[in-house]
């Protein structure tokens, strides 16, 4: 017999179970995009890392420092590598959110490799888990769609893409913030105190990004002013309403966590811009798209058999034809409707998606370049901290994000509308979108096996060595790492250093100290003097070692003497 009570308890159990299975189904479709998209690395069990010779050893560099750090072997601020130099952490991106997983898997025993890659596949997954629930939640999509969308959202070219330097990555934090920001904003406008439990983590997760990855939190936050100018221009009496004094507290007490949260960053990088280390305009206008650039064609769909246009192309940071295709039906939609009211008006981000768009079409306009003239000149003179972003193409990940949020929004709301096909249309529409994401670009380019050896094999430095630095570079052709000898035996030395806890005169990074310029062939006469000259200059004393990485040994003194490097030691 059934009672009541047990009527009222099925729907509960009956909701729960589907739930549980639709959690299940997310992590299965997840674990299975992830594998297509890891492919490379999966299948060589780890052998083959993302990334060429250059940014990402550096940034595994940055990671073997935090992980010094929180064993209490480093100073914070103070990476091993620049020697004498003050503020070397500022001279790179931070990475610090993404070395709090990565000394987790190095404390249970896995090596920097195996550790980094791990963060990047979890940083995906990520991305992947939020961008469905921001699909389902913030903009009601049927189950199957919101799981398309999560899949471009995560896995696609444009990411695929940005492994070659993992800073990119950081967009993956994206829909992780937005979700924080719309369930913020929802409890504002209620003014609900509950809106803290969301804004607090959002302003210290926002803090810590900027900490982390610069580009891509200066360009995030510089899309939502953007967007919130948009809105507040757009219904200016709706926004003078929403500012009692009670959402206005909320307001700012959220703004206040997040300059004590910014602090780190602050502390870090403004003295470096006191002391000048700005970017030029015009070291930005090579970094600007010309028009043809703005569509990705890299992806296997859109190649035709026409070979991969090589990494360095810029078309490679835009989306592929489809998704803007798909956003351009999206804008004419919204414009078309503009003066109908939401169906969902309890959702922020639904309420959002047309001052969404429109800022997606400014953003696009202002990295795009004319010859040497774009207005992105007016953002490098009026907007702070714009200056300090010479990649400026790194905005299209932002952008990327956004217009796939408008897409398939857009794509939501043909499936909800009831008409005959509708949602068969923009599920099929929604794979293609995917299909396109498939992209074979050759971003995972560093042997494990190689760079083990490479480092392991160095031998311990003589006892009592303070410093050391490279004399010897691997011998011109020996491997592919000649192209770039002396960036590569620069993060090798920063390595080295990290390995044994032994700081070095050598480096690499986005900025170089003033008075630094050990850049000639290592090893040359040039470079001797050099060393020499910046031991003498910032009084670095004891014990200067040198390491010939070339032979895996390390030279005594005497022969570096001769040379005139060791005579402040």
């Amino acid at each position: 017999m059934v009672t009541p009570a047990d009527d009222r308890s099925r729907p509960a159990r009956e909701s729960s179970r589907a739930s549980l299975g639709e959690c299940l189904l997310v992590l299965l479709v997840g674990l299975a995009a992830a594998g297509i998209f890891w492919r490379d690395t999966l299948s060589s069990r780890f052998e083959v890392i993302s990334g060429n010779l250059g940014d990402n050893r550096l940034i595994i560099a940055l990671h073997e420092h935090w992980f010094a750090v929180f064993r209490g072997r480093d100073v914070w601020d103070r990476p091993l590598f620049f020697w004498g130099a003050d503020h070397v952490l500022g001279f790179s991106d931070g990475m610090f959110l993404s070395a709090i997983p990565y000394a987790v898997l190095r404390s249970l025993g896995l090596d920097p490799y195996v550790a980094f890659q791990i963060v990047l596949v979890s940083l995906t997954l990520l991305a992947f888990v939020a961008g469905h629930v921001l699909f389902r939640r913030e903009l009601a999509l049927p189950r199957t769609l919101a799981l398309l969308g999560a899949i471009v959202l995560a896995f696609s070219t444009q990411i695929a893409f940005g492994r070659y330097a993992a800073q990119n990555l950081y967009v993956c934090l994206g829909p992780v913030l937005l979700l924080l920001a719309s369930s913020f904003l929802r409890d504002v406008e209620a003014a609900r105190a509950r809106a803290l439990v969301f804004g607090v983590p959002l302003a210290v997760l926002l803090a810590l990004t900027f900490f982390s990855s610069f580009n891509f939190a200066w360009f995030f936050t510089f899309f939502l002013l953007l967007v919130g100018v948009l809105c507040v221009a757009g219904n200016a009496r709706r926004s003078r309403g929403l500012a009692t004094r009670r959402r206005m507290v909320l307001l700012l007490s959220t703004v206040a966590v997040f300059v004590v949260a910014l602090l780190p960053f602050l502390v870090t990088y403004l003295p470096l811009v006191s002391a000048g280390f700005v970017r030029g305009y015009d070291q930005a206008i090579p970094h600007l798209l010309e028009p043809a650039q703005l569509l990705n064609r890299s992806s296997v769909l859109w190649r035709f058999g026409r070979p991969w246009v090589g990494a360095r192309s810029l078309e490679n940071y835009a989306l592929t034809p489809g998704v803007v295709l798909v956003f351009l039906l999206a804008c004419v939609h919204l414009w078309r409707h503009r003066r109908q009211p939401t169906r969902n008006q309890a959702l922020p981000l639904e309420r959002l998606l047309a001052p969404t768009a429109i800022a997606v079409v400014l953003a696009t306009t202002l990295v795009v370049r004319a010859g040497e003239h774009s207005l992105w000149w007016f953002v490098y003179e009026a907007v702070p901290g714009a200056s300090a972003n010479r990649a400026v193409m790194r905005f299209l990940y932002v952008i990327g994000l956004f217009t796939v949020i408008v897409a398939f929004g857009y794509l939501g709301r043909i499936a909800r509308a009831g008409r005959r096909g509708g949602r068969a249309a923009a599920l099929l529409v929604g794979v293609v979108l995917v299909l396109e994401q498939y992209a074979d670009h050759p971003v995972d380019l560093i042997s494990r096996d190689a760079e083990v050896e490479r480092i392991q094999r160095v031998p311990f430095p003589p006892p009592g060595t303070s410093v050391f630095f490279v004399v010897m570079a691997e011998p011109e052709g020996a491997d592919r790492r000649s192209k770039w000898p002396n960036i590569v035996a620069q993060i090798d030395a920063m390595l080295v250093a990290e390995r044994f806890g032994i700081p070095t005169l050598n480096g690499y990074s986005g900025w170089y100290p003033r008075g630094w310029d050990l850049a000639p062939p290592i090893g040359s006469e040039v470079y001797l003097e050099r060393t020499r000259a910046w031991l003498a200059r910032h009084e670095i004393r004891g014990r200067v070692a040198a390491l010939d990485l070339a032979r895996r040994r390390w030279l005594p003194l005497g022969p570096i003497r001769t040379a005139r490097v060791a005579d402040s030691t």
